[in-house]
């Protein structure tokens, strides 16, 4: 009895904090000051938001309180974003941007406002556009560069924000660190699956109902549903190839990279990221010709690429 009230007690609070008109605008508050937050503070921030999530339900897709969670935090990203947002503005402890990202990265975002993640998403394609066309040296490693570009990999970058102890004092995160940590989320949110369209219930309701078949058009029958290619399920998506001039966006930055290192699992520049998540558009597309007609926009646009 005394493990269900206290167990009553934490989930009270949590729906306390994350239905408190101020939840978004705390969040932005703490990732909008000055200087780096500190591995202390990160790791705080981290633990902070790990129960948040547990005592929220972040598991079950029909948890209230767990999408209202994951939909806040889409909020805050994308307040984050905006032209006159903190990331946008270089502002902010980087630290603590990149764990509120990478604490993200596990969550999973169906039932959630999908909207925010597109605005956040299209906020994103011009930011990253903009870095990549006002640096002097935007580099995107090659297979055969990448043993030698680098004395401090991506993951020895993020160590004072993952937890490797030994390294803490001496790591700090970088502007493009942050950028390939947002793209990686990005690329997290267009796998995120979407009711399916009425007219495939329609197609399996009006069946026609078994009749009787000879042994050989029965045999015909299974040979045609092995053949059949099963269709994509839709997702997010086809949401975003529907917004052509974002897509194109994203391919103008990928053209202004010299090469692009083809690690798609762990992107390690800010090109890389951009063609993970241009590769993931093209794997998730439920039809290909959501994915053709950007494309074919943006090499009309730049004919030395066609």
């Amino acid at each position: 009895m005394n493990n269900a009230k206290k167990w009553f007690d934490l989930s009270g609070m949590a729906n306390t904090i994350v239905n408190h008109p101020d939840f978004v605008q705390l969040f932005l508050s703490l990732l909008s000051g000055s200087g780096p937050a500190g591995p202390s503070m990160c790791k705080a921030l981290h633990d902070f938001l790990v129960r948040l999530q547990m005592r929220c339900d972040i598991v079950s897709s029909s948890s209230k309180l767990g999408n209202l969670l994951k939909t806040s935090l889409l909020k805050v990203v994308y307040q984050l974003v905006q032209p006159t947002g903190p990331i946008t503005a270089r502002l902010g402890p980087l630290d603590a941007q990149c764990k509120l990202l990478q604490t993200m990265l596990y969550l999973d975002f169906s039932n959630t406002d999908l909207s925010i993640a597109m605005s956040t998403l299209e906020s994103t394609a011009n930011l990253v556009h903009s870095y990549v066309l006002n640096m002097d040296k935007v580099k995107c490693i090659s297979i055969g560069e990448k043993q030698n570009a680098m004395t401090s990999t991506f993951n020895d970058i993020f160590a004072s924000v993952l937890g490797s102890d030994s390294n803490k004092q001496d790591r700090s995160v970088s502007y493009e660190d942050l950028l390939i940590m947002l793209l990686k989320l990005l690329g997290k949110l267009i796998q995120t699956p979407i009711p399916a369209a009425s007219d495939e219930t329609e197609a399996m309701e009006t069946e026609s109902p078994a009749t009787s078949q000879t042994d050989e058009s029965k045999a015909e029958q299974i040979h045609q549903d092995n053949m059949r290619t099963p269709q994509p399920l839709p997702c997010f998506a086809d949401i975003v190839l529907q917004h052509q001039l974002t897509v194109i966006r994203l391919c103008r930055c990928l053209a202004a990279c010299k090469a692009v290192f083809t690690n798609l699992s762990e992107p390690s520049t800010v090109g890389d990221a951009v063609f993970h998540l241009l590769a993931l558009l093209a794997k998730k597309a439920s039809k290909k010709e959501l994915l053709m007609e950007p494309l074919l926009m943006f090499l009309s646009q730049a004919p030395q690429l066609s």
